[in-house]
This record gives structure tokens, C-alpha cells and sequence, in this order.
């Protein structure tokens, strides 16, 4: 994967607080913007940009065999594919693609089991931007280059 492809990618995540490990750094880390920050250097204002190489970051995301399967995010667990069920209650999904979303189900059931980002393309936009949110990897990068958000033990799974 390219830079460019990467730059292309983690810029999608951005306005949801991606969060990441670096190589060789202990902890995780929010992806939110370039950090720059004004310093004075012998008596000169200079600006100072902290680039990490994105070759040592590795986002945290969720496997998108996960759609089917509970997952935390901001402090609520879930199903996700459950989400965009069409039901009688006041909780339903508020956006019906198709009779009941019974063929968006279906989909993303399909997608789940394969693990296949290439059908997310004909999902729609809403539906991938919800899952860009909840920290999917729609984009299909590969195994080794981001950490599963659900193998990750949390404070309260020690």
C-alpha cells in the first residue's frame, strides 16, 4: 500500500477518533490531525511538526467479521448488522434502503462471512460511513498492517 493510499484511508477515520499503536511505543494513540506547534529558536518563531512515518502506525479497527457479532463502541455494545434492522419500535433504523433492509441484511451478512471489503462498494454511502465510524476496515487493509479492535482485552476484561 501506498502513502498516499494510506494517507487516503486514516483521513476517512479522522473525524471519529481513530486510535492506533506505534511501532516500537508503548500505549495507543487518537489519530486527530498533524500536530503543529510554535517554538521559539533563538529568538525567531519557528514552527515544529511531529511526522510520525506511517509505516509505524497501526490503526485499531474492527474485522468486518465482526458486523455480526457484539461490539463496544463509545462505551454502548452492540450488534452492528442489528442496527439497520427496520422494526416497530421506536429504536428501529431510521433509513429503509429496501423492505425492511431485509437485501442491506443480507449483504452485510454476506460481507461478515467472507470478510470481502470489495462488496462494500455497493452498499450505501450512509451505511459504509457508519461503519467507517465504528472503526470497520472497509478499506480491506490487510491483517498485519492494523490490530482487531475485538482481540484487544480492555480495563474491564483483565
Amino acid at each position: 500500500m501506498t502513502t498516499q493510499e494510506q494517507l487516503n484511508i486514516y483521513a476517512a477515520y479522522l473525524p471519529y477518533q481513530l486510535h492506533c499503536e506505534l511501532k516500537d511505543e508503548v500505549g495507543t494513540y487518537e489519530i486527530t490531525h498533524l500536530n503543529i506547534c510554535e517554538v521559539q529558536c533563538d529568538g525567531v518563531n519557528t514552527i515544529e511538526i511531529h511526522i510520525v512515518p506511517l509505516t509505524h502506525i497501526k490503526p485499531i479497527l474492527y474485522d468486518l467479521s465482526h458486523l455480526t457479532k457484539e461490539i463496544e463502541h463509545e462505551g454502548r455494545v452492540f450488534t452492528p448488522i442489528d442496527v439497520f434492522e427496520i422494526t416497530d419500535d421506536h429504536d428501529s433504523y431510521s433509513v429503509e434502503y429496501d423492505h425492511g433492509n431485509i437485501k442491506l441484511i443480507r449483504g452485510l451478512k454476506a460481507i461478515s462471512e467472507s470478510s470481502s471489503y470489495y462488496d462494500i462498494q455497493f452498499l450505501p454511502f450512509e451505511v459504509v460511513q457508519r461503519l467507517i465510524s465504528w472503526h470497520f476496515n472497509v478499506f480491506g487493509i490487510p491483517a498485519g498492517d492494523f490490530i482487531d479492535k475485538a482481540t484487544i482485552k480492555t480495563e474491564s476484561n483483565d
